[in-house]
């Protein structure tokens, strides 16, 4: 890195890799690495990923930043995020490198706003919490999808906080078995309140397939009584364990 406030390139990218040898060896055992991150972005006041006010704690560094890298690759495609770094490194070797460098390669082999996506996770703290609500009509799903800063602290929650994310938000019905069916459906939410018109994508509807994205889930509490009666045969361990580890409910 060029400097030391990108260290997560180092080391966020050394933990990302380190879990994919294990995820090949064995697909079946879930693989969320989330919490230890998820817990320190939810306070009041830690320091993003990438900071000029000295490091931020080590599972910011390491754990945010590895689970930033998985969401990207999820949201671009394994090949695709392969291509991109490949690119990168081939641009950069025996050189140093910054931030824009990285999703600047990314940006470019995807054709996606990587560029867009990842500053707001990196150059900011906090963890975003997403409110998904599903409506049926006929052969289409209207999934209106919002956003807020989440805390730990109900005042600090109620009183608000100005951050805005660009996510990835990828979704998958949990009306079918994993195995089968469509696969996930990926819409980018870059403003506070947002509406898509999706087909092939009956509810209840899962907000976070295979638990790759990195932020938390709200969903309806009739809803979230329909995953706890069906997540045994219709959602993944990632995404049991994510239920867990992320996701709230209405009330």
């Amino acid at each position: 890195m060029n400097w030391w406030n990108d260290l997560w390139l180092n080391e966020g990218f050394a933990t990302w890799m380190g879990g994919k040898p294990i995820r090949a060896w064995k697909p079946d055992w879930a693989s969320v690495d989330v919490g230890g991150a998820m817990e320190i972005d939810s306070t009041k006041s830690p320091r993003p990923v990438r900071s000029s006010e000295g490091p931020p704690p080590t599972d910011i560094v390491y754990g945010k930043a590895s689970n930033i890298l998985r969401m990207m690759e999820s949201y671009e495609g394994e090949d695709v995020f392969r291509a991109g770094i490949n690119a990168y490194l081939k641009a950069h070797a025996f050189g140093s490198v910054t931030a824009e460098d990285f999703w600047n390669a990314q940006a470019k082999a995807s054709g996606k706003p990587i560029d867009r996506i990842m500053p707001t996770f990196v150059d900011q703290p906090g963890v975003p919490l997403i409110q998904i609500e599903a409506i049926r009509e006929g052969s289409q799903t209207f999934i209106t999808l919002s956003q807020h800063r989440f805390f730990r602290d109900r005042g600090a929650f109620a009183q608000g906080s100005p951050e805005l994310w660009q996510v990835p938000v990828c979704l998958r019905s949990a009306a079918t078995v994993p195995s089968g069916g469509p696969a996930a459906q990926c819409v980018l939410l870059n403003e506070r309140t947002q509406t898509y018109k999706l087909r092939n994508l009956a509810p209840p509807v899962i907000a976070n397939a295979a638990q790759k994205g990195y932020y938390r889930v709200m969903y309806a509490p009739d809803v979230l009584r329909e995953f706890n009666r069906t997540a045994e045969t219709k959602l993944t361990p990632a995404e049991r364990v994510g239920l867990v580890v992320g996701a709230h409910s209405e009330t």
